[in-house]
């Protein structure tokens, strides 16, 4: 081969190595560029929807530690959001709120995938305050009105939704003697939320409330069309704890008194009216005494009574007690 012959030949690679070379450039300006948005830009973004939007939408103030994104992993995480209502005063937050993204899977099922999102440390405070206002109120109908104008239910796969220590308080301030009763803390386990059609998911619930009642619930639900199955227990929920809501309407002095309730349900949309079934539900109050104020005799007073059996059909109005039992 002469040295013409060589030249020649190697005179093709040259644009060849300066492709690859300008491929590699753009590559990594595009890793660059990517990397720099996922660990700025989407955390930026972020904040600017609870601190901005958020408030502006819900009518509520809103402060967030810190929002991180990691463009590798796609988990998105926020810690210590707040939010207050009108007054001020705390309404909503959060110890830490995890979002964790599925690229792949969203592109093969056309919608948007998420592997799981974990809050912990949920709380509410739900009041109602000394004028009868409840705190609540505007953000929920704000909120309502927000999803009203979403005009198309956006196609959705969430595989695991969990609550970890989730807690709401109930205060009452508009009574002569102020009152708090707390929820909680309890545990959520959703697996696969999901707006497309006919898919399905279970879930599981589990809490203790603030009076040593304990709740336990576990079924089955779907988004699209609307469907839920499963069953609801409580357990040693106290009388003379809940009637403190309402003993200024009844003049009656309450004491002691035990609540224990379960039931089965299925419930679903057809034809766009609700059709609910309730069965095996059992209801029972034991160790309850009522009297009128100031006076030691009982107006009411047994071991134990309530209904076992009880079977529910809607819109039917079909409604039977397997047994009443005192």
């Amino acid at each position: 081969m002469t040295k013409t012959d060589a030249t020649e030949n190697a005179a093709p690679r040259v644009p060849r190595r300066r492709r690859l070379r300008r491929w590699g450039i753009a590559a990594a300006v595009l890793f660059s560029i990517y990397s720099l948005f996922g660990f700025f830009g989407v955390p930026a973004i972020v904040r600017s929807l609870l601190e901005s939007t958020l408030p502006k939408t819900l009518k509520v103030g809103a402060t967030v530690d810190s929002a991180r994104f990691n463009p590798y992993s796609l988990v998105l995480t926020v810690r210590d959001l707040d939010l207050t209502d009108r007054l001020g005063e705390p309404l909503a937050s959060a110890d830490a709120l995890r979002v964790n993204l599925e690229a792949v899977s969203s592109l093969f099922s056309w919608a948007g995938v998420v592997h799981e999102i974990r809050i912990d440390g949920l709380y509410f405070a739900l009041r109602r305050v000394e004028n009868g206002e409840l705190n609540f109120l505007e953000p929920a109908e704000r909120g309502a009105e927000a999803i009203k104008e979403v005009r198309e239910v956006p196609r959705l796969l969430v595989r695991n939704f969990v609550l970890s220590g989730a807690t709401i308080d109930l205060v009452d301030r508009a009574r002569d003697e102020p009152l708090t009763t707390t929820l909680g803390p309890v545990d959520f386990d959703f697996n696969t939320i999901s707006t497309l059609e006919d898919d399905s998911g279970d879930h599981e619930v589990s809490g203790r409330f603030d009076d040593g009642s304990e709740l336990s619930w576990t079924g089955r639900f779907r988004t699209w069309p609307p469907a839920a199955s499963g069953s609801l227990r409580v357990d040693g929920s106290r009388v003379d704890r809940l009637f403190r809501y309402v003993e200024h309407i009844f003049q009656f002095d309450v004491r002691g008194g035990i609540v224990d309730f379960e039931v089965t349900y299925d419930a679903k949309l057809v034809d766009g009216v609700p059709s609910v079934l309730l069965e095996n539900a059992a209801f029972w109050v034991s160790d309850l005494q009522v009297s009128q104020p100031g006076q030691e005799a009982d107006v009411l007073s047994f071991d134990k009574a309530g209904l076992d059996g009880v079977t529910l059909r809607w819109p039917e109005g079909d409604v039977r007690v397997g047994g009443v039992r005192v």
